[in-house]
């Protein structure tokens, strides 16, 4: 699985295939969460109103994902080193945990708590395996924590948006 490096506003990010099927997957699941939106099914995605600026995915297919889901990536425009680069990514995974965490909460009021721990634990299990498997075939280069990062930081985007229309459609 070779990997390719594309330029990335100033930092330079590396794609896996894996990663672009990922991205590919999130803007479908962008698209129909646009459109229950638009129908407004679930008017608190307001995709429209979104300011992109200073925000966005690791991918562009991804990009309305993350303003959807109150991730700031703005220190990715700021990073000149790896090891910036990889504090920046360390930094918004936390971000996004803590983003996911307030809607586990929120979920954790409509649905029996003891499934919505469940399913997480199970959620974090496969996160790590996957982002794992994605940065391996950078295992000890100086790549391979932002890759995995990445993958967290992707992950974790895509968990978000699950929850929240999981929430969502448990209040109709």
């Amino acid at each position: 699985m070779a990997a390719c490096s594309v330029i990335h506003r100033p930092t330079v990010r590396t794609y896996t295939p894996r990663m672009e099927a990922r991205a590919r997957l999130s803007a479908v699941v962008a698209g129909s969460l646009l459109a229950l939106a638009a129908a407004g099914a679930i008017g608190h995605f307001a995709f429209a109103d979104t300011n992109l600026s200073g925000k966005h995915g690791v991918t562009s297919a991804t990009s309305n994902v993350a303003a959807t889901v109150g991730v700031n990536t703005s220190c990715e425009q700021t990073a000149q080193s790896q090891v910036q680069i990889d504090i920046c990514t360390e930094r918004v995974a936390t971000e996004a945990q803590g983003v996911l965490n307030a809607a586990l909460a929120k979920e954790r009021a409509h649905i029996r708590p003891a499934l919505v721990n469940a399913s997480e634990r199970r959620w974090i299990v496969y996160r790590n395996v996957e982002c794992r498997a994605e940065a391996s075939p950078n295992q000890g280069g100086s790549i391979q924590p932002t890759i995995y990062g990445s993958c967290v930081i992707a992950l974790t985007e895509a968990r978000i948006v699950t929850v929240r229309a999981t929430t969502h459609y448990a209040t109709l």
